[in-house]
């Protein structure tokens, strides 16, 4: 089976906040894992520290093996991340923004033009390459982003939050893309609070909440665990 990321026993301090609280879980290569809790329950927090954003105060991690507090590089290179915030470039053009990204993994000249046009083509960007990104619609930029994670063709996908504050519409064509990913082959880790989305795309979720995982496993057997006819029902359950 193997497993794509492991943590255990991870705590994140700041200051007298505690953001993570003794996390253990494991996310198997492959799968589409969900991260799932309201506003401010660790999620994250958690998505930082395996991309190694963040230090945690103690615990250990993994990527695909590699130790994120020994060999943090490494372990970063077969990442691929989607932040909630968007850190495009409003003032490039679509492919610039990727060709720009691709130097910081030695993407340049023919090949990072190529890995540019693929990453576009696989997100049904291809004909917006010379637009510039401002004019792009949310969902767009959403799409954009996730073709930026793939450049360095990574084998882990983290979506911090997909698709908030997008339309259904815009929704379901990121969902689509969630999709795409793991039909390929990629392991995607997707935070989120939309327990539909989770229900919708998600092998195996997590259920976090004050910085605890309070249970973890496929969606069926989490809602038959406490009688529940959805997601969010079985969380509300499990988090009182």
């Amino acid at each position: 089976m193997g497993y794509a990321v492991e943590i255990s026993g991870v705590t994140k301090k700041f200051k007298d906040k505690v953001a993570a609280d003794n996390v253990s879980l494991k996310v198997v290569k492959g799968d589409v894992f969900g991260l799932i809790g309201p506003n401010g329950a660790g999620k994250t927090t958690t998505a930082m520290m395996i991309t190694t954003v963040l230090t945690p105060t103690n615990g250990n991690m993994s990527v695909f093996g590699e130790d994120v507090a020994r060999r943090g590089v490494e372990a970063k290179r077969k990442v691929g991340v989607v932040f909630q915030e968007c850190l495009l470039d409003d003032e490039l053009s679509v492919k610039d923004n990727l060709e720009v990204h691709g130097y910081i993994y030695g993407l340049s000249g023919e090949k990072g033009n190529q890995r540019a046009s693929e990453a576009l083509r696989l997100v049904g960007l291809e004909k917006e390459s010379k637009a510039l990104t401002r004019n792009l619609s949310g969902g767009m930029k959403k799409r954009l982003e996730i073709a930026r994670s793939m450049l360095h063709n990574p084998d882990l996908i983290i979506l911090d939050e997909p698709t908030l504050g997008l339309d259904p519409l815009m929704k379901k064509n990121i969902w689509e893309h969630v999709k795409m990913l793991s039909r390929k082959g990629k392991t995607v880790l997707l935070t989120t609070n939309n327990m539909s989305e989770a229900e919708e795309l998600c092998n195996r979720v997590a259920f976090i909440n004050n910085g605890k995982v309070i249970a973890e496993g496929s969606v069926a057997d989490l809602k038959k665990k406490v009688k529940a006819k959805s997601l969010e029902e079985a969380f509300l359950r499990l988090a009182k």
